[in-house]
């Protein structure tokens, strides 16, 4: 009996590579045939929009510190010429929800920093596997979605293989668990 088949990956052991942020790729550090390993840089996203995005925020961290700072001052100075009698209680509330707001400033602009470091961050994709590039989807200059339905390279851990092969139903009868088969 003769079929035609093909060997592939075992299951969950090949693996389509897509950036996690949008933009131009500027390098590809791999070809089809190529072997990587876990953690290798495959290709870089342009990155320069996510630099850009964390200067932004690390000015916004700077700005938000100022303001917590003044914030605090303006509180300091309020309760102590309330407790000189000289301000009014409502001034000590008001700089108190100054504070509160001051603080959510900081961790509102804290976060956005962290976004922007994980964006900067993701413009290196690398493969999640060891394995042999078996398909490389896209070429340096094009540009990527970010999203899963546009792969830049397909790897697969080809330790170990099967053979995907269709058998008409007519000679399924004749294939058994174990039998010996013939490979070319």
């Amino acid at each position: 009996l003769m079929v035609r088949g093909g060997v592939v990956a075992m299951p969950n052991q090949d693996v389509k590579i897509a950036a996690l942020v949008a933009g131009r790729v500027d390098r590809l550090s791999v070809a089809e045939g190529d072997w990587v390993k876990e953690g290798q840089t495959l290709a870089d996203i342009d990155p320069r929009p996510f630099a850009d995005q964390k200067r932004q925020a690390v000015a916004g961290v700077a700005q938000a510190k100022a303001a917590l700072e003044a914030a605090r001052l303006n509180l300091e100075r309020s309760e102590r010429l309330f407790q000189r009698g000289i301000a009014a209680g409502k001034e000590v509330e008001d700089a108190r929800a100054q504070r509160a707001v001051a603080d959510a400033g900081l961790e509102q602009a804290t976060a956005a920093l962290d976004t922007a470091d994980r964006q900067l961050s993701r413009t290196h994709v690398t493969s999640p596997i060891s394995g042999q590039v078996v398909k490389r989807l896209v070429n340096v200059g094009e540009q990527v979605d970010g999203t899963a339905a546009q792969p830049i390279v397909e790897v697969a851990n080809l330790d170990h293989v099967e053979v995907a092969a269709g058998i008409p139903a007519e000679h399924l009868g004749r294939v058994k668990v174990g039998q010996h088969a013939t490979v070319s």
